[in-house]
């Protein structure tokens, strides 16, 4: 498709109607262009003007990836003090530590 652009990884929820988007703009802009985001998204999202849906963007990002810090961090701490790290995990993910990083 022109203009298509994957990442890897992304292509199947790229696919199927299930991202978070997030818009920065006008809203008469949003408006227009809603209806195309909802062939690829479910969560969609008017942050403000341009710009907006990208600083939003980048602000999920830091939570991404602070949490994958925050697994790799207390799976090593679980194996450095002699602990299982997969059943340190399976544990985790049965409580409020759960999430897909983990």
């Amino acid at each position: 498709m022109a203009g298509f652009r994957a990442w890897p990884g992304r292509l199947a929820a790229q696919l199927t109607p299930l991202l978070t988007i997030m818009v920065g703009g006008p809203e008469k802009a949003f408006a227009t262009a809603k209806p195309l985001f909802e062939l690829m998204g479910k969560n969609i999202s008017l942050i403000g003007d341009n710009g907006a849906g990208q600083t939003c963007k980048v602000a999920n990002q830091i939570v991404v990836a602070l949490n994958i810090e925050a697994v790799a961090e207390a799976l090593l701490f679980a194996s450095r003090s002699g602990t299982d790290p997969e059943r340190v995990r399976r544990v985790l993910m049965g409580g409020f530590a759960s999430s897909r990083i983990l």
